[in-house]
């Protein structure tokens, strides 16, 4: 029973904490334009983050609950650059247009277009969007590891709690594909920022296509194989942190 406490919390954590940062990124990101690719969420036309964030969560709670459930499937290698693996499989090429733009990671945009640089507004949106990526792991893993008694358990109840909240998300995403499949506005602009894997089969089953079941599956097979990624990384955090105590 302990343990199923433990890994409670820690799924308690990331939600909370993924909301938060949420929050923390429209701060950052304000009415700056060049963070629009942001705040792409489905039927939402106000100017800041903020205000498409609150429409989206009140105008569409189920899906604005599976975008918080499935981030715990982001792909992290939007931090370090673009990769190519079978086609566009693995490919992020930022959605800040900039003419000419090629795949990069969020560092090398950073980096790029630094404060001090000539055209510094995309530093902001960038910064924003690596928090809303790495924060919630990184609170995820610390609570993992701090709430366990022993680093074989803090490993075990974080890769747990990850794959818990995928299943979830998972499930929430048919519920919510079932319910809207023939609108144009339920489809997942929101969670495209978070996994450029899921641009693979939104191009493969896009806005128009029927075939509901294989963009359902395809959709899944990304949320559940990011998700396992994503949790072996992340339980590395929990078992440094339960180390300590």
């Amino acid at each position: 029973m302990k343990r199923i406490a433990q890994i409670l919390i820690t799924i308690v954590a990331f939600l909370a904490s993924a909301i938060a940062f949420d929050f923390i990124a429209a701060l950052l990101v304000g009415d700056n334009i060049a963070g629009a690719f942001l705040s792409a969420f489905p039927g939402q036309a106000q100017l800041t983050y903020l205000d498409r964030y609150i429409g989206f969560m009140s105008s569409d709670t189920l899906g604005w609950f599976t975008y918080i459930t499935l981030g715990v499937t982001q792909d992290l290698e939007i931090i370090a650059g673009g990769v190519t693996v079978i086609g566009p499989l693995l490919m992020y090429t930022p959605a800040i247009s900039l003419p000419g733009a090629t795949p990069q990671g969020l560092i090398p945009i950073m980096m790029e277009y630094h404060p001090w640089s000539s055209t510094p507004v995309y530093f902001m949106p960038a910064l924003a969007w690596l928090l809303k990526l790495i924060g919630p792991f990184i609170v995820t893993g610390i609570v993992g590891g701090a709430v366990a008694k022993a680093k074989k358990d803090a490993m075990g109840n974080t890769f747990l709690a990850f794959l818990v909240i995928a299943i979830a998300g998972i499930v929430l995403n048919i519920v919510h594909v079932y319910m809207n499949w023939i609108s144009v506005a339920w489809k997942f602009s929101a969670t495209l920022t978070q996994n450029p894997a899921y641009v693979y089969f939104w191009g493969i089953y896009g806005i128009l296509t029927p075939d509901m079941l294989g963009y359902i599956i395809g959709t899944s097979i990304v949320a559940l194989v990011f998700a396992v990624i994503n949790g072996l990384i992340i339980s590395i955090i929990s078992v440094i942190v339960a180390r300590k105590k």
